[in-house]
């Protein structure tokens, strides 16, 4: 069933980056972030920076409990500083 795997990726998973691409896109309107050529490639970038270094451990068991509030704020704080080292105005 194609079209209902589609519905479901259109309404679920694919609807974040979608959302964070034209949050991109009026932030280069508005000249805050420099040119993306791929806004919605680009979100998807942005939030694998997040999960760097935690999606795969804990996926496969290496990371035995879910990382603390500390880890995830760092993982996030880094991956804003390195998009905003490349994009940033």
């Amino acid at each position: 069933m194609p079209g209902l795997v589609n519905q479901f990726m259109v309404a679920g998973p694919n609807s974040a980056p979608a959302m964070m691409a034209s949050y991109l896109e009026k932030q280069m309107a508005l000249g805050h972030l420099r040119d993306i050529e791929d806004p919605l490639m680009t979100s998807r970038q942005f939030s694998d920076l997040c999960l760097g270094g935690l999606f795969r451990p804990r996926l496969f068991g290496e990371m035995k409990s879910p990382p603390s509030d500390e880890v995830l704020k760092k993982n996030v704080e880094s991956a804003i500083r390195l998009f905003l080292n490349t994009y940033g105005v």
